[in-house]
């Protein structure tokens, strides 16, 4: 057998599954790969995809999640609302706080950007907490963007502490993309 005949087979597999386990991971991975070229409605189609397939409570809360965050970006805000809220209520959440976090914090961002007016700090803070005391500083960069954006036009000074704040967890973690990003903001 030649070096690449085990991965034509597995591709062959998976191809002539309509069910293979594999292809929820694939088509998430499609989606997450159509999100990163902001083509959001193929985005959103791979999720769907992906939910067809499993059944896996960790990995239907995700793909859900990140539907709502794809329908924030399409400026389809009701439906990320709508979507996030549903999924907020989930008792899986209880088992992946860094997940629960990550649905409220993108809950808030879409009812902020749906309303500008709308106060979502509760929201923020609330993610913020659990992010850190899981230590999960992507998820922290995250929302210090978030509050960067909710700060800017009305406190100035408030906004470039977020940024700061994201500078700091985005070094301590080695996560170059994000302090890039947080320099743009200052």
């Amino acid at each position: 057998p030649s070096p690449g005949d085990s991965d034509t087979n597995l591709v062959n597999n998976v191809k002539s599954n309509p069910e293979h386990p594999f292809l929820t991971p694939i088509y998430n991975n499609l989606a997450v790969s159509s999100g990163g070229l902001l083509n959001f409605k193929e985005e959103l189609y791979w999720y769907d995809r992906a939910l067809e397939l499993t059944e896996d409570p960790y990995y239907t809360i995700s793909i859900k999640h990140n539907k709502g965050v794809a329908h924030t970006l399409l400026k389809d805000y009701d439906k990320a609302i709508t979507l996030l809220s549903e999924i907020k209520k989930d008792e899986i959440l209880e088992e992946y706080p860094n997940v629960k976090a990550r649905i409220i914090d993108s809950l808030g961002y879409a009812k902020w950007l749906k309303n500008n007016n709308e106060n979502v700090l509760e929201d923020y803070n609330e993610a913020i907490k659990i992010f850190s005391e899981n230590k999960d500083y992507f998820g922290l960069s995250t929302v210090y963007d978030h509050l960067f954006e909710y700060y800017k036009t009305t406190d100035p000074q408030k906004a470039l502490e977020y940024a700061y704040k994201k500078i700091d967890i985005t070094q301590q973690s080695n996560n170059t993309e994000g302090q890039l990003n947080a320099l743009k903001r200052i």
